[in-house]
């Protein structure tokens, strides 16, 4: 609600829930925190979702599923009605950890079929394994990605992972 008597025409604090099954939206803008299903064409996108990303660009959210796939869907769909999914990338080993930096433009994604971290573009393209012994000093044995968030700042974009040590 923007005023007593104007309701806002977006939300602006949402969290978007995997549920394996399906993904939601829960407004954090209204008090009773009401989830909305995000509905999709196809339900071919429905198998073992996990790990939803947002890019507050393109309004595009995205997620991991166990069949081994990176799929995105619009935020907000498309006049109410059922939204189209889009593959993004497939034939993946299993994809976990998702992360969006909107800034760059990338994905990041922990796979721990390979446990590798990989890197690509929105649009799938320029895909390529990020080398984590550059950025932390551990043996080989001890990278098992499994969960990843970035943080944008203004000097220089973080990477969080978890490994074990």
């Amino acid at each position: 609600m923007v005023t007593n008597r104007t309701c806002a025409t977006e939300m602006d604090a949402v969290l978007l829930l995997a549920t394996g099954r399906d993904l939601r939206r829960i407004s954090l803008d209204t008090p009773d925190f009401t989830d909305v299903l995000v509905e999709m064409e196809s339900d071919r996108y429905l198998d073992g979702l996990v790990a939803p990303a947002f890019d507050p660009v393109e309004g595009q959210v995205y997620w991991t599923d166990q069949s081994g796939g990176i799929y995105r869907v619009p935020l907000m769909g498309v006049g109410g009605g059922k939204v189209p999914a889009e593959d993004v990338i497939t034939r993946l080993g299993n994809p976990d950890g998702l992360a969006v930096d909107w800034r760059a433009r990338n994905l990041f994604w922990t796979d721990t079929g390979t446990d590798r971290i990989e890197v690509a573009r929105l649009d799938g393209s320029s895909r390529w394994v990020y080398n984590v012994y550059y950025v932390v000093p551990v043996r080989a044995e001890q990278i098992l990605p499994r969960s990843i968030s970035l943080s944008s700042l203004r000097i220089c974009s973080c990477l969080a992972l978890s490994i074990r040590m």
